[in-house]
């Protein structure tokens, strides 16, 4: 989980978002029929490569993949995996995976070549589950003093939200009225986490409601791994 921190959205939410690169084919593998495929795998020093690897369904404990075949790419971009010599290690920034009871989805995953193994073999290390940043906006729509505010902090956070996503970061956000009142700041807020799961909560604009939800909502999320960063509002 991400430590609470005080920084700007736009460079918040850089560090937290899955980015998207574009017009990459991405590696693919279904559960299904156990294949993964890799269209461009850069292996330096030797060049680009397509290969094909199985499932050993029948291996207990981490995923283990057996080369099926490999063969010179018919072109070197752009790159949808690497393979480190140094220290034998398989990058893949995001593999599509379909053939689950969730549909189709997409996954970071870092896998080792085991030694002395033929054909070759590589296992599972890694795995993590990409898909949007889910933001909960805490904002001062109501409440005493909301019409200093007015759509000031809504507006700004649906800019960066739109200048993100124009750059090819996946964000998404739902908003909630913080009524500037500690109390009904931390019910919004534990709504956004426990029945919207966010990952991370912007705003709000009182320092009373920010003190609370830190308290009350994101140190106790904390506690158990859950937690969502608090990004106050800076500006």
């Amino acid at each position: 989980m991400k430590k609470r921190r005080s920084i700007l959205i736009g460079l918040s939410l850089l560090g937290l978002a899955s980015h998207v690169p574009a017009e990459v084919e991405y590696p693919t593998f279904s559960w299904t029929t156990g294949k993964l495929h890799m269209p461009i795998v850069d292996v330096q020093p030797w060049g680009a490569f397509d290969a094909n690897m199985d499932w050993l369904r029948e291996n207990q404990g981490p995923m283990v993949f057996a080369l099926e075949e490999i063969k010179e790419a018919s072109a070197t971009t752009p790159v949808s995996a690497t393979f480190s010599i140094e220290n034998n290690t398989l990058h893949i920034p995001a593999v599509e995976v379909s053939g689950g009871s969730e549909g189709i989805e997409h996954y970071k995953a870092i896998l080792e070549m085991m030694p002395n193994t033929e054909p070759l073999q590589f296992v599972l290390t890694d795995a993590v589950l990409l898909g949007p940043l889910k933001i909960g906006g805490l904002f001062p729509f109501t409440g005493i003093g909301s019409e200093f505010y007015k759509e000031k902090p809504h507006n700004g956070a649906l800019l960066a939200i739109k200048h993100l996503t124009e750059a090819g970061f996946e964000v998404e956000m739902l908003s909630v009225d913080s009524k500037i009142n500690p109390v009904d700041g931390v019910a919004a807020a534990r709504q956004l986490v426990e029945e919207n799961n966010v990952q991370v909560i912007v705003g709000p604009s009182s320092d009373d409601v920010t003190t609370a939800v830190a308290e009350q909502v994101t140190f106790r999320c904390f506690q158990h791994s859950r937690k969502p960063s608090l990004i106050k509002w800076l500006v």
